[in-house]
């Protein structure tokens, strides 16, 4: 079952089954902020004492400045590096975007998103699905430019 919250003016996206449920906020960066065993009621994905706290970081943030609330996609780097004379910020370009979401795809019981990157060449994607307790992400990476890429 999907369904949708509003916290702090973020959409968060829910997938439910009987025993566990996975919230993901496409914006800021498709983040994985929720992930409740339902028999328990234990929140698996870390965040800070109190309630939960969402803001959008701007692009080329330092990551020491984000929410530290859930999982955050890091690509194509951790640290801040220059590659192919591109200037690659703190856990990449992609933790602090707004992420696209198929909505089409959510009446199927997936949360897609991607992304364009801003600074290299790529479209990233992933598909978070849940069956009964299995939270599966499937990934995909298209290179749009017109050179291999490392």
């Amino acid at each position: 079952m999907h369904a949708i919250e509003n916290i702090q003016g973020f959409k968060v996206n829910r997938l439910t089954s009987d025993r566990c449920s996975v919230g993901v906020v496409p914006a800021p960066g498709a983040k994985i902020v929720s992930l409740v065993d339902l028999r328990t009621k234990r929140e698996w994905m870390w965040r800070p004492p109190g309630p939960l706290r969402l803001w959008r970081n701007q692009e080329g943030a330092p990551f020491g400045e984000s929410t530290f609330v859930g999982a955050d996609e890091c690509l194509p780097t951790i640290e801040p590096c220059t590659w192919r004379g591109r200037a690659l910020p703190d856990h990449g370009e992609v933790w602090s975007a707004e992420w696209t979401l198929d909505e089409d795809c959510l009446s199927e019981g997936v949360i897609r998103t991607s992304i364009q990157l801003p600074c290299s060449p790529f479209i990233f994607g992933r598909s978070v699905t849940l069956n009964e307790n299995v939270v599966r992400l499937d990934y995909r990476l298209t290179n749009t430019g017109s050179e291999p890429e490392s």
